[in-house]
């Protein structure tokens, strides 16, 4: 949501039908008889905000123009980016709604 579709009701992804905060989707989750073990936020390490400088914006760099038309220096580090350049953090003591994904691990309802 704060990545492609800050403040915006209708999500910019067109295969996102919607959008959650933590609060909506583990009251959704619940609601439907859900046992929540965690909520997580991923986010950006230090590495990718540093990008984020670089580029005044690293996904409205990308987002900016057709890859195609990237520079060679865009197209480099969005090339580098692996998975240590995120952390996950658990909800407790961190804005998961400040994350870029959001994850809920939940338990189905026993039958």
């Amino acid at each position: 949501r704060l990545t492609f579709s800050p403040g915006l009701e209708t999500p910019v992804n067109p295969f996102h039908t919607k959008e959650f905060t933590a609060a909506e989707l583990v009251g959704l989750l619940s609601a439907n008889g859900f046992g929540i073990d965690g909520v997580f936020g991923l986010h950006a390490g230090p590495r990718l905000r540093a990008l984020d400088e670089r580029h005044g914006g690293f996904v409205d760099a990308q987002l900016a123009v057709p890859p195609d038309e990237w520079s060679d220096r865009l197209r480099a580090d969005v090339a580098s980016i692996a998975a240590d350049d995120f952390s996950i953090d658990r909800a407790d003591g961190v804005d998961v709604d400040a994350c870029l994904d959001l994850v809920v691990v939940a338990r189905r309802p026993t039958r």
